[in-house]
């Protein structure tokens, strides 16, 4: 796929303070988007541009759009393990695998729960 970030000459600015740029790319057609950046946002671009780590303000915008992207992908991988833990859980309940506990008996459950965790954490240490 070639594509680029074209900067419409000097930075547009708008009444909002922000520099417009033009995105593209060819897939069989070509097809743009323009994008506003705030002034500290076009200087950060610029900055790592500058630093030697990116050849152009595209790879920057592509770099951290890869990212937005991974950070998206763990998110829902973490939300389809938090669903998938919940219905475990509820399964278990379905199927009367579960313990009650009256509110006197939180202390004593605190207190074993705390002990569980400290033991661990001693074994752990220990290796």
């Amino acid at each position: 796929m070639r594509g680029g970030i074209r900067k419409y000459g000097n930075p547009i600015s708008h009444s909002n303070n922000k520099n417009c740029y033009s995105l593209w790319y060819i897939d069989g057609k070509e097809n743009r988007m323009n994008i506003s950046l705030t002034p500290e946002l076009d200087s950060y671009v610029h900055e790592k541009v500058q630093t030697g780590m990116y050849h152009s303000a595209s790879e920057v915008i592509r770099e951290g759009l890869r990212l937005l992207k991974e950070q998206d992908q763990l998110r829902q991988a973490r939300l389809d393990q938090l669903r998938s833990d919940v219905k475990v859980g509820t399964d278990q309940v379905d199927r009367g695998e579960y313990t009650e506990y009256s509110t006197s008996d939180f202390s004593s459950l605190a207190s074993e729960i705390k002990a569980k965790g400290r033991s661990l954490r001693a074994k752990q240490k220990g290796e």
